[in-house]
């Protein structure tokens, strides 16, 4: 390891063990009582399941985050949250985010796709995969849930579930805002007001946010700077309060996001067929620039909702209607190099509504309960999508898939006395997916449909060994629905058989313990199995990602979080996982390995094994077909470790010193079930000093991302084409001023 690397590193890990082992749990979350209120370990009020409660009286994990604290932190995208949040880590797909928590994340990237780690917003639903990376603002809180919650939150969060909550509007006019410059002409500002009366509140938020870019380019065609992004969002809230016992919220929310961020990768170690087939072609540039042909993604979404909230003497009854309309549109650069070899326009769209109907119990008593029911409908799919090979369409098909379904959920938990309670939960759930596909080059078209059906319960035990500590033991199951791709036919033409993929299931199985010290010390530890079958992989023969069913994998792993404060006003917290994990039984597993001289030239031909063939590698891979039972899984990393220190240090004037740092590592992950490429380790620390103003609230900051130029990967892309990789933003700085009047 080189002296700089060592440092770096050294530093990093020497921050994080200077803090007491356990799990983050953030400390400046609301109190108790207390709304909003800053402070240490005071109790944590969360909304995960349906109600508010303690979070440390919950018999699941979580992790819980203000929106001041994430932004004080850097944690400016729901992306940003895998650096303080153990087990999550949102990994990418060229342009498509996937989402995974304790290894279990979404593979696809068809528009057919839905993240199995979903997001909700205000109770929402958001279906499209691309929108779950989004900038945050008007956050008040936000909490993610790990391990399976298919019986509340839904078919799809097999993995867990990002549950995020706007801040709410208000009879007291507030007005808050932010506006922060940094390097590479880093422009991010938001702005959040909100006023009304007794009766009828409104809020909006907005942001705008720009950057130059900070990867050159090196071809003389197209712009200089490339890896630049460009937002802007309006999110508007109407809270009518008609009677005491009864509140409807309309909101809406328009978004509009472009960027050359994902479409500028480069290739993985020189690795692309540009070198074969012109072997002048310089393939070798450094981490931030880039040699390729071009391309843009450009992304817009709009979304509608109606939360109906009554409060009856036995029960508090909510009903949730929402709409989404949702576009995309992305060309890559598949070979990453100068020479036009080929290059990937996609254009996506996703419609959907949802409408939620629950009801919780309001009664005091041993025994509390939730019972509700779910539409959903969507249609999503491709406008057209191709693969071009120089200027020859090798690939042109248009495609949709209309998905219905309908669940009823229920959960009971029963409190026997002496701290020992359990509850029981399920949800069933019934879908059909209808599939049509045309094949723009041939004619060919395509119809079929797919019913799924499927329950899944589970069960948790907790005893309260005393006021301040429980011990759990929790099982469930997941269930993400069977698709069919939106990039092949309904069915082989040849054999008649239904491309459609089967349901993935999975079953965890946890030990848990949550427990506090004399209120400075606060840890959440938990130890977990979990039995994966029906796999949905994603794999690229042709550089069109395409869809089948891994038989099943294991996974088992820990992870915890501690905050520690041991006097008034700093906090130190911890967090960490580690993952053991392989497929059990996975023997039609689609590979590539690097194409070399001996080999023969024709792209489609495909080999047995995955072998590393013989001869001097030229550019480009072979498919090759293997056997990946005991492989190690894919797109998560083995270990990550994090930790945070907050400190904030009240002057005579009247004015505050603040100062937050925190580092992330994590280890190496595989990117295909071949492991034939790993996407390095890496090590992150962010930090910020502040200074608010005498009798203000106003408070000035600068803040840096990235302190130590870790030069990291965001993604390695394995095809038969090229390997291909993104390398995150090295060093960022600047400063930002903060202001927040009324409330």
């Amino acid at each position: 390891m080189e002296t700089a690397a060592r440092i770096r590193l050294s530093i990093g890990t020497a921050m994080v063990l200077l803090m007491p082992v356990a799990a983050f749990a953030q400390a400046d979350m609301p109190r108790a009582g207390q709304g909003n209120g800053a402070g240490g370990n005071q109790d944590i009020i969360v909304t995960a399941q349906r109600r508010e409660q303690r979070l440390q009286d919950i018999p699941i994990s979580i992790s819980a985050f203000r929106g001041d604290a994430l932004q004080s932190m850097g944690i400016n995208s729901t992306r940003d949250l895998t650096l303080v949040t153990p087990g999550l880590n949102f990994t990418q797909s060229s342009f498509s985010p996937q989402p995974t928590i304790r290894g279990i994340g979404t593979r696809g990237v068809t528009a057919s796709e839905e993240s199995v780690v979903p997001v909700y917003i205000d109770g929402v639903y958001q279906p499209f995969l691309a929108s779950t990376v989004f900038d945050l603002y008007d956050i008040e809180r936000i909490e993610v849930l790990r391990g399976p919650q298919t019986a509340l939150y839904g078919r799809n969060s097999t993995g867990g579930a990002i549950n995020i909550i706007t801040l709410s509007p208000s009879e007291t006019p507030r007005f808050k805002a932010s506006i922060s410059y940094g390097r590479f002409n880093e422009v991010n500002a938001k702005a959040y007001v909100t006023a009304g009366t007794e009766t009828v509140q409104a809020s909006l938020a907005l942001l705008r946010s720009y950057d130059d870019g900070y990867i050159t380019n090196l071809n003389p065609i197209g712009e200089a700077k490339l890896g630049w992004s460009r937002s802007w969002s309006v999110h508007g809230k109407l809270r009518f309060v008609p009677a005491d016992n009864l509140e409807l919220i309309l909101s809406g929310l328009t978004m509009r996001h472009e960027d050359t961020l994902s479409t500028s990768s480069q290739p993985y170690r020189g690795n692309t067929a540009a070198r074969r087939l012109s072997p002048g072609t310089y393939v070798q540039p450094g981490p931030y620039e880039q040699t390729g042909t071009g391309g843009g993604l450009f992304q817009t979404d709009q979304n509608l909702s109606l939360t109906a909230k009554l409060s009856l003497d036995w029960a508090d009854i909510t009903s949730i209607s929402a709409y989404d309309d949702s576009w995309l549109y992305t060309r890559s650069d598949v070979d990453a190099s100068a020479l036009n070899v080929s290059s990937l326009p996609n254009d996506y769209f996703s419609r959907s509504f949802i409408q939620e109907l629950y009801a919780t119990s309001s009664h005091s008593g041993p025994f509390s309960w939730i019972a509700g029911g779910t539409y959903f409908w969507r249609d999503s799919g491709s406008y057209r999508v191709q693969v071009i090979n120089g200027s020859t369409v090798a690939t042109d098909y248009t495609a949709s898939q209309v998905t219905r379904s309908l669940a009823a959920y229920a959960q009971g938990s029963y409190d026997f006395g002496g701290g020992l309670s359990l509850i029981l939960a399920g949800r069933y759930t019934w879908e059909k997916k209808e599939h049509h596909y045309r094949d723009n080059l041939s004619g060919l078209t395509t119809t079929g449909e797919r019913t799924f059906t499927d329950f899944s319960p589970s069960g948790t035990l907790k005893y309260d060994v005393s006021p301040t500590a429980n011990v759990y033991a929790r099982v469930g199951k997941g269930f993400k629905s069977g698709l069919f791709a939106t990039s092949t036919p309904s069915y082989n033409p040849a054999t008649g058989v239904s491309n459609a993929v089967n349901p993935e299931k999975v079953w965890q199985y946890e030990l848990g313990t949550k427990f506090s010290i004399a209120r400075r010390i606060r840890a959440n530890l938990s130890g977990f199995y979990t039995d994966y079958s029906d796999i949905q992989v994603s794999v690229r023969p042709n550089n069109v990602s395409i869809l089948q069913n891994a038989s099943g994998a294991e996974i088992y792993g820990f992870e915890g979080e501690m905050n520690f404060e041991p006097v008034d006003g700093l906090n130190l917290h911890l967090g960490a996982m580690k993952l053991w994990g392989h497929f059990k039984d996975y023997q039609n597993a689609v590979g590539q390995t690097a194409r070399t001289n001996l080999f023969p030239s024709p792209t489609n031909a495909q080999v047995a094994g995955c072998p590393t063939l013989p001869g001097t590698p030229v550019g480009g891979n072979v498919t090759c077909t293997f056997d990946a039972s005991g492989q190690t899984i894919t797109r998560t990393p083995l270990f990550t470790i994090n930790g945070s220190i907050a400190y904030t240090a009240q002057l005579a004037n009247g004015g505050a010193l603040t100062f937050n740092a925190n580092a992330y590592h994590a280890g190496k992950e595989y990117r295909d079930a071949d492991n034939r490429v790993t996407l390095p380790g890496y090590t992150l620390v962010n930090g910020e000093i502040g200074y608010r103003l005498p009798n203000s609230r106003m408070t000035v900051s600068a803040w840096a991302r990235n302190l130590f130029n870790e030069a990291y990967n965001l993604y390695i892309l394995t095809g038969p084409t090229a390997d291909t990789t993104l390398y995150g933003r090295p060093r960022t700085f600047g400063v930002r001023l903060d202001m927040d009047f009324g409330g």
